[in-house]
């Protein structure tokens, strides 16, 4: 099967007879992302063509978009025609310019006529108040990504009804009284109000830089254990867990640990992500007192084969650091024979691997 977006167009152009299926898989995913977050002309012409052809806005199953502050009132006019045609749309994601991310825009009327029913819906553009009408359509919303404030999600509303997946920047903007089953959060500092999803709650995802972590008021080497105990203690019955480091600029490299008592605390555990880009030497204390080199493929497979060790009910951990160069490693452990599988990474691809948008 041709799969290649290059490939499909250039059946389109060979013969006819190919141009209507390679269409409709060009036009399933559609990512109108602009390299230098200024240019429009992705937007224009999809606009342009998904208002002019029903039949290609129908097709599309995944939109991603990244709006300017304002528009042209052409483009505007297009852009609302071509998503309210987009009567199949499952998953969308809304950015806005890359420079002004937080700022909060007014274009509500976009969206707020559209008929489609979403599963997954990012928001980083509208103003939440300025699509009320579109909250109020949205029953089917499964998983919700957000940096703002969501009115829908208030304790007194009844919309979002299906929500099980929220991935927001503060614990605090989770919402309360819904039975949560996945969260992402960017901040590993005072999780304890995701106790309120301790029976519901199978994913978890914890992204930081690496100098906010001071809170837990350990020396460097026992940060990431006192985490590991302090997310058992909240949420014991966790399936899948990512513990992710996202600072960019390396200044120091460190060693790391994790004991096997911390893993075990987490008795139904069966994937951890783990991306510590500046620890060079990692231990799993109670099954091998040794470092580990994090700077070579062997010292990640080593500590990941020692982690599962640890954590009887592991199937997959997944490893990444910079100590030496940018890399990771994946091990996935058979349920059948028990046999650990290993396959090197230049690096983890976090979204693929992880639970949360499964």
């Amino acid at each position: 099967m041709v799969a290649d977006k290059h490939d499909l167009l250039s059946l389109c152009r060979i013969s006819s007879a190919f141009r209507s299926q390679a269409e409709r898989l060009i036009y399933r995913s559609v990512d109108l992302r602009e390299p230098d977050g200024d240019s429009m002309w992705r937007l224009k012409l999809w606009a342009e063509a998904a208002s002019k052809h029903a039949y290609l806005a129908e097709y599309v199953h995944s939109l991603i978009l990244q709006l300017p502050i304002s528009f042209e009132p052409s483009i505007a006019s297009k852009l609302t025609r071509a998503l309210a045609q987009s009567v199949h749309l499952k998953e969308l994601r809304i950015l806005g310019p890359r420079e002004s991310s937080r700022y909060n825009f007014f274009q509500g009327s976009i969206i707020n006529k559209c008929s489609f029913r979403l599963t997954k819906f990012e928001n980083r553009y509208f103003d939440d108040k300025l699509i009320l009408e579109f909250w109020r359509n949205q029953t089917e919303i499964l998983l919700l990504n957000t940096d703002r404030d969501i009115c829908a999600l208030d304790p007194e509303s009844d919309l979002l009804p299906n929500l099980i997946a929220v991935k927001t920047n503060n614990v605090k903007d989770l919402p309360a009284g819904r039975a949560l089953q996945r969260v992402e959060i960017s901040t590993m500092a005072h999780i304890s109000p995701l106790k309120q999803y301790e029976a519901s709650l199978t994913t978890l995802n914890l992204r930081q830089k690496h100098w906010q972590y001071q809170w837990l008021r350990q020396p460097q080497e026992l940060v990431l254990d006192a985490l590991v105990r302090a997310v058992a203690d909240i949420v014991p019955n966790l399936l899948h867990l990512g513990i992710l480091d996202e600072q960019k600029h390396l200044h120091d490299f460190h060693r790391s640990s994790i004991s096997s008592s911390s893993l075990q605390r987490l008795n139904k555990l069966e994937s951890f992500i783990l991306q510590m880009p500046d620890v060079r030497h990692f231990t799993v204390l109670g099954v091998n007192q040794i470092p580990h080199f994090m700077g070579e493929s062997g010292g990640l497979f080593s500590a990941g084969r020692d982690m599962m060790a640890a954590c009887p009910t592991l199937r997959r951990v997944a490893l990444a650091t910079n100590a030496v160069q940018v890399h990771g490693a994946v091990l996935t452990r058979s349920q059948a024979e028990g046999v650990i599988h290993e396959e090197p990474k230049t690096w983890l691809q976090v979204e693929a691997l992880s639970m949360f948008s499964a």
